[in-house]
């Protein structure tokens, strides 16, 4: 990609340090957002029902981030939650780190939401239990008029019912 985008112009104004700074915040961003897809993923267990929640948070924050239009320009409302929204916040550090300015804050801002987003979603000593692990702590057989529900239905009311301990 680098080397796509030095083809057709693009260069880094910060420096080596920064061009390298700014190269490993952006796959520090897709790791954590793969790593919440991975959760999701693992949760719901099906791939046609995954699929959905897993996109609509991303198109939710990436069309409601400063990537495409100024946050300045946004209605207040969507403006308040661009200005916190955690693809706001990495986009503008990568625009920092290539094209000069100060970088302390919004490369620590950045760093910030990306290791909140590994810590609660790469699973540690516990991990999520699959769907159907769920469905038999709870006493049902994971076969009948559950599995002709909606998987996505049949997921929430799972995680609803299951106390933190269990889960």
């Amino acid at each position: 990609m680098i080397a796509a985008g030095s083809a057709i112009g693009f260069r880094f104004h910060a420096g080596l340090a920064a061009a390298l700074a700014a190269v490993a915040l952006a796959v520090a961003a897709g790791l954590a957002f793969s790593w919440l897809n991975t959760l999701l993923g693992r949760l719901i267990r099906d791939p046609e029902s995954a699929a959905w929640p897993g996109l609509f948070p991303v198109i939710i924050l990436v069309f409601t981030s400063s990537t495409v239009v100024p946050v300045a320009t946004m209605p207040g409302l969507l403006q308040a939650f661009a200005k916190i929204n955690p693809v706001t916040v990495v986009v503008d550090a990568l625009r920092v780190l290539c094209l000069g300015g100060p970088a302390t804050r919004p490369v620590a801002e950045a760093f910030g939401w990306i290791t909140g987003l590994l810590i609660a979603t790469v699973p540690g000593r516990r991990r999520p239990l699959p769907l159907r692990d769920i469905r038999m702590k709870q006493g049902r057989a994971a076969t009948g008029p559950l599995l002709r529900t909606s998987r996505a239905s049949a997921t929430l009311r799972a995680l609803r019912s299951c106390s933190l301990a269990d889960c």
